[in-house]
């Protein structure tokens, strides 16, 4: 039985304006716990997108450009223990 499929959405933002810059992490690679997997701006200010689970990050659904509150980003395998159920699974850092 293989790992459960999570849905990385991108995460509620305080601005305006949300591009999906570039992504971090290959497909196919395991990322640990608070990784930084892509770069997004956020009214042109720099963040990274972090997931809150250790991943295998298996299908890009957005390469870049605009995105809004809750997209679908990605699909990715996580194991079910490490899963945060009811919280989010992603969320956004500004770049200092």
């Amino acid at each position: 039985m293989g790992f459960p499929i999570v849905e990385i959405r991108m995460p509620e933002y305080e601005g305006v304006d949300a591009q999906l810059r570039e992504w971090l992490v290959p497909t196919g690679v395991y990322v640990t716990w608070n990784c930084p997997i892509a770069h997004v701006t956020v009214d042109d200010e720099l963040h990274r997108l972090i997931c809150n689970m250790p991943i295998v990050l298996e299908e890009r659904k957005v390469s870049s450009g605009k995105v809004t509150p809750n997209q679908l980003l990605a699909r990715a395998a996580a194991e079910g223990d490490e899963i945060p159920y009811g919280r989010p699974y992603s969320r956004i850092e500004k770049v200092v």
